[in-house]
């Protein structure tokens, strides 16, 4: 008898101990799942970058001075804004959504009101406003007048998404109960409808890929396994190492964003291959070898090329935490640690659940199939015959990749950088196209057809404010309590 090596006796410990290591999966596991049921999602911006950065922490440093809250614009069209009938509507909604707490409204009605307490939505009062609002190009760069829409600036004074999420429910309920008719359409626009789209995508999205994968990896097994025995164990796994590798998100204070949203899935990949690798072979029992001993053979067999590939898998994935890109960091470092981890599984949970379930071996269940012998057969010998127009359809498709990636100066642009946040918006929602309505009559240019900066450079965030004018004194010329200038007098902005 040949002397046992290392991996031997440790294997034999692993299987001799296999009702301890089911025990103590099954107290880890819930407790994992239910940490990773406590990571938030955040799709904001500001996710993207290092806290640390020395940008960051001045801009924080700024925001600390001077404040800047969550702000949505409510365009209401009409065929004419000025007419009473719309101006009853826009005065109605107004107070519908100021009865919302956390929520304050601007529009250039309002700004009017205060200057003449005495208005009333009728024909005087109508062309009063219509004199008041269109006498200078103010209130359009604004975002609060245009030719076809009225706009209201709703203010968020809301901490965390949990807040957000419900104030905006409240406005579109608000919005929902509004008795419109000369009001034809409104659209939303701003950051924090995109935000909240984002992370409720997100989470959607996993909820639809993890039942496609299941299915996947139940056709798999029975396809390569023919056994439910087989399929069991290698179900139990997989979900003790999604587990415990989102778990540990938790544990490093980690969020899902629309990068680290696919943790999971990642570790659930990694993880199937390693498991299958180590089954297949342990499927291969020779005649003569009980099956506990070609367990052990497995084991120590798959090890090292089970083992070098997690090791390659966990170093380039952790090579991303070098990133100043946050959601990027995380994503690395996240699945670096969830794949540590489900190489544990396949090395400890996964041999214990072969030997209790007694998964059958292909000396009990035949898993040979003509079509798996034939493609099996034959593939070796087409990629021989074939070995030099693969290889150079190989190259092909890599410069081509290259190609893509850096671009041919002169004549093919590079691949563009996807940092703004209406890409990840599905162009068939009414979101998209409220955006895409703001970024051409808003946000595009201004009255005069001159380009218009957009705050925080995307066009779901709102107009860089315009000069307001100034009276004597440093107050605006449109009431102190309505839309103020900054300190400098460079902008405006809502009056806090």
């Amino acid at each position: 008898m040949a002397p046992r090596t290392l991996l031997e006796r440790v294997f034999r410990r692993v299987v001799a101990a296999r009702f301890a290591i089911l025990a103590a999966y099954a107290l880890l596991v819930p407790i994992a799942a239910f940490l990773a049921t406590r990571i938030p999602s955040e799709g904001g911006i500001g996710r993207l970058i290092v806290a640390s950065d020395p940008d960051v922490v001045a801009t924080r440093e700024f925001q600390q001075v001077f404040p800047e809250g969550q702000l949505v614009v409510l365009l209401l069209e009409a065929d004419d804004p000025f007419r009473p009938e719309v101006l009853a509507e826009v005065d109605a909604l107004e107070a519908a959504l100021r009865a919302i707490p956390k929520v304050t409204v601007y529009s250039a009605l309002d700004v009017f009101r205060r200057a003449r307490p005495a208005f009333a939505p009728n024909p005087e009062g109508a062309a009063a406003f219509r004199q008041f609002a269109t006498g200078a190009d103010f209130f359009r760069r604004q975002a609060l007048l245009g030719d076809r829409f009225l706009g209201l600036a709703v203010a968020l004074a809301v901490q965390g998404p949990k807040e957000r999420d419900a104030t905006l429910a409240a406005v579109d309920e608000a919005l929902s109960r509004a008795r419109l008719g000369a009001v034809t359409r409104i659209r939303k626009v701003g950051a924090p409808y995109v935000e909240a789209w984002i992370e409720h995508a997100s989470g959607r999205a996993s909820l639809r890929y993890f039942p496609v994968f299941g299915v996947l990896v139940v056709g798999i097994a029975l396809f390569l396994y023919r056994s439910a025995r087989s399929l069991l164990a290698i179900l139990l796994a997989l979900g003790t190492a999604v587990a415990l590798g989102v778990g540990a998100g938790a544990l490093l204070g980690f969020s899902f964003t629309i990068v680290s949203a696919l943790v999971p899935l990642t570790v659930l990949v990694t993880a199937l291959a390693s498991l299958v690798y180590i089954h297949s072979r342990f499927m291969d029992q020779p005649e003569g070898v009980p099956a506990d001993e070609h367990q052990i053979f497995a084991l120590t067999n798959k090890f090292l090329p089970v083992t070098a590939s997690s090791v390659a898998a966990v170093l380039g994935f952790a090579a991303l935490s070098v990133s100043k890109i946050l959601p990027i960091r995380e994503m690395g470092i996240w699945t670096a640690v969830g794949l540590a981890l489900s190489w544990v599984v396949a090395f400890t949970l996964f041999p214990a659940l072969q030997r209790v379930l007694r998964t059958p071996t292909g000396r009990v269940v035949a898993v040979r199939t003509r079509l798996y012998d034939a493609l099996a057969g034959a593939l070796p010998g087409f990629t021989w015959r074939w070995r030099w127009p693969l290889l150079v359809g190989a190259l092909a498709l890599a410069a081509a990749g290259l190609v893509a990636l850096f671009g041919i100066p002169g004549r093919i642009a590079p691949m563009r950088v996807g940092v703004d946040s209406l890409d990840y918006v599905d162009p068939s929602l009414p979101i998209h196209r409220d955006l895409l309505f703001f970024r051409r009559h808003v946000g595009g240019h201004g009255g005069g057809g001159a380009p218009r900066r957009l705050r925080g450079g995307g066009p779901h965030h709102l107009p860089a404010p315009s000069p307001l004018p100034r009276r004597r004194g440093g107050h605006a010329a449109a009431g102190s309590r309505g839309l103020r200038a900054d300190r400098g007098g460079r902008g405006a902005a809502p009056a806090r």
